[in-house]
């Protein structure tokens, strides 16, 4: 499977990027938000044409939303609602982001410096 990160910082060229890949054979795209300046999220899930992550990465954990924690959360919450397929949420905001049928969460975390000991805990 190939997935292929998105990172225009707009909308129309995210969807522009999304066809590219799809038409060079990706299976998949993930469409970080954090790069966009004022996303259309809903946008984003009608027009993307292929499967889709949709992560937005704050700068704590190495991405680049620097924004108002309750604004990012709302961007992923519109992802959610919208019915994307996926949508990558930080571990330690998966609880703020309501659940709905058919879309998976992928809850991550991002450690830089090593590799956790307590993965099975985590």
């Amino acid at each position: 499977m190939i997935c292929v990160p998105l990172t225009g910082s707009t909308t129309e060229e995210m969807l522009a990027s999304a066809a590219r890949a799809k038409a060079l054979g990706a299976d998949l795209v993930e469409l970080r938000l954090d790069y966009a300046r004022s996303p259309d999220v809903p946008q984003l899930v009608a027009g993307k044409g292929l499967p889709a992550i949709f992560t937005c990465r704050p700068t704590r954990e190495g991405g680049r939303f620097a924004g108002d924690e309750n604004a990012r959360i709302r961007l992923l919450q519109q992802a959610v609602d919208s019915h994307a397929e996926y949508v990558d949420i930080e571990l330690d905001s998966v609880a703020k982001i309501e659940r709905k049928p058919g879309v998976r969460r992928i809850a991550s975390l991002q450690d830089f410096e090593q590799t956790p000991d307590d993965l099975d805990a985590i």
